[in-house]
């Protein structure tokens, strides 16, 4: 079951600028976790996904409100049916520089590009764990049909209400063919999107760097064109207490929450941040889609089946 689900990060607020020659503006973050995939097919847990939504843009995204909104289709119709989607791409779109394209430029992402991602996704050839999210999408190209550069069609077996949400996974991010192609086994570790930040560099257990799309097609409400940051950074320290001074010291500008005795360094019980640090670190709560299962064991051969209360079965 997929339910809105409150994320806690801690967030430092950077001090500016000491007058140095270097003024770009760089996230950092850590990642205890480690992250082992940079491909979209492969963003299964949240440690990826936060990483490839910066890399890649699906047809569609999710906004802040949990709501589905333009990602490189910037609108779209379903049929009265419910069972087609009509995609229309917008034609501002453009993957990132890399050598796989003629003179390093990247080139418009068009409709081919994002049913051949799709295709991939749910391809038994490339064991996405992610294929379930297509399920729904009849089979070739009856069910994944380019009408043209900038319109792919969806079709759908029957109405399914969750499907457009689905298509904002990470999972779905649009991937050009060639770049998967030509780096073959190393393709998830030299990614090629569309999304708002550029692969530079990855020291799997080290850092992960990104640069900013200088193409990228979103902008602000007055036009300015993101993302705002030069360049994103991603460390893997684990070590608890390591991160957790990095955060104070400000070699950190976000963790994703923390160890219980540093929560309680950090926050006081009403989840207000301490005077002492106040100056230097905020709290950000937001809503966000978490996973949740629940499992029955019902096979009656067993003795703890036989004396649980879930034998009865009209429980």
């Amino acid at each position: 079951m997929r339910t809105p689900a409150a994320v806690l990060v801690l967030l430092l607020v950077a001090c500016g600028g000491g007058g140095g020659a270097d003024q770009r503006q760089v996230f950092r973050y850590n990642e205890a976790e480690g992250i082992t995939s940079l491909d979209p097919a492969f963003a299964r847990n949240l440690e990826h996904i936060w990483v490839v939504d910066q890399l890649f843009d699906g047809l569609v995204e999710m906004g802040p409100d949990l709501r589905v909104r333009p990602g490189v289709a910037e609108q779209w119709t379903v049929s009265d049916s419910g069972t087609t989607y009509t995609f229309h791409l917008r034609p501002d779109a453009r993957f990132h520089d890399d050598p796989v394209f003629p003179d390093g430029t990247g080139r418009v992402v068009t409709a081919h590009d994002a049913a051949y991602s799709l295709e991939r996704l749910r391809d038994p050839a490339t064991a996405s764990p992610g294929r379930w999210v297509l399920d729904a999408v009849q089979a070739g190209t009856q069910g994944i049909e380019v009408l043209d550069d900038s319109t792919l069609i969806i079709r759908l077996h029957r109405p399914f209400a969750p499907f457009l949400s689905m298509l904002a996974m990470a999972y779905c991010g649009v991937v050009p063919h060639e770049a998967v192609s030509h780096y073959g086994a190393e393709w998830r570790r030299h990614p090629v999107g569309s999304g708002p930040f550029r692969f530079f560099h990855w020291r799997e257990g080290v850092k992960l760097a990104l640069q900013r799309h200088p193409h990228y097609h979103q902008r602000d409400e007055e036009g300015v064109r993101l993302p705002y940051l030069d360049a994103l950074t991603v460390g893997f320290v684990k070590d608890p207490n390591a991160e957790y001074l990095a955060l104070v010291k400000g070699e950190l500008d976000l963790i994703s929450g923390t160890e219980g005795g540093f929560l309680n360094e950090l926050l006081d019980p009403l989840g207000r941040v301490r005077e002492k640090h106040a100056k230097h670190i905020r709290v950000l709560r937001a809503p966000a889609l978490a996973t949740d299962y629940l499992g029955f064991l019902l096979d009656t051969s067993l003795a703890a089946v036989r004396e649980s209360p879930w034998r009865d079965v009209r429980l």
